[in-house]
């Protein structure tokens, strides 16, 4: 990990450190703004490949051949319903939604850098989305989202035997595991962390403000999925906007050197916080 992260978290676990949603309202519609359109194009982009894995995985996942899939939704979609009740059904659909965040991780953590280069430089440069196609990023992304994916994804097939209540239960739960290990990601392409101090540090942190970060996450999730009330098109333009909130969290909590050098690190509470364990 990099001697200012690590001389920043030393720093955390003395005085604690503080939480804003006005940054998001002031810098992140800024940073919001630059990235939309880049990451739009990304997003339509990146939805080809996933489209594809999809139908190549279709006939695993339900058990008959894409053609009969489609036939299937036009005459009769009930069967989908029934279908979904099927626990191999729901493992497989689990399995399939693993590939899927493998396959997006190393692209979410350039989104993220997106969002960094649009704060310092005032713009976002496409090729940021393959730059950490690169090792050791590659390794420590895929295994960061492994590891969370297994907990989560297991978690999700677990609560959903439980039928309604286990569904409530089931968002709860994602919620939490989302809120611990938001900062991991960005610990690993800005911190330089290893996948197991990424998601360790992430969930300390995380514990510190937990109640902050969940809310702010929670924001950039809502507005994220606003796009789908505008024929669905519109998520390519809003789901920026989940990525700029996790930028915007470790900007706050973490800060870059780069932050210190103008003089604008992030604000430390005096004398308030918790012992950072």
């Amino acid at each position: 990990m990099k001697l200012f992260v690590q001389e920043r978290l030393k720093q955390i676990e003395r005085e604690g450190y503080t939480l804003s949603f006005d940054e998001i309202f002031n810098r992140g519609f800024n940073i919001w703004k630059k990235v939309t359109l880049p990451m739009a194009g990304a997003f339509f982009l990146l939805f080809i490949p996933i489209a594809i894995l999809f139908m190549l995985f279709a006939p695993f996942l339900y058990g008959m051949p894409f053609s009969e899939i489609i036939e299937v939704g036009k005459n009769n979609p009930q069967l989908f319903s029934v279908m979904a009740e099927d626990p191999m059904f729901r493992l497989r659909s689990l399995l399939f939604n693993l590939l899927i965040t493998l396959f997006l991780s190393p692209f979410g953590a350039g989104f993220v850098r997106m969002c960094k280069e649009a704060d310092f430089t005032g713009r976002a440069g496409f090729p940021n989305l393959f730059y950490y196609f690169r090792m050791p990023f590659l390794t420590n992304l895929l295994i960061v989202s492994l590891l969370i994916s297994i907990v989560s994804l297991g978690a999700s097939f677990g609560l959903q035997e439980l039928g309604m209540a286990g569904n409530i239960l089931n968002y709860v739960v994602m919620a939490v595991i989302h809120t611990l290990t938001i900062f991991a990601v960005s610990l690993v392409i800005f911190g330089d962390a290893g996948p197991l101090e990424a998601i360790g540090t992430s969930i300390k942190l995380a514990s510190k403000n937990f109640f902050m970060v969940l809310g702010m996450a929670l924001v950039g999730g809502i507005i994220g999925i606003l796009g789908v009330f505008v024929c669905c098109v519109g998520l390519f333009f809003t789901l920026s906007f989940v990525y700029m909130v996790n930028y915007i969290l470790y900007r706050q909590a973490i800060g870059f050197e780069e932050m210190q050098e103008e003089n604008t690190a992030p604000e430390l509470p005096g004398s308030e916080g918790g012992t950072f364990i």
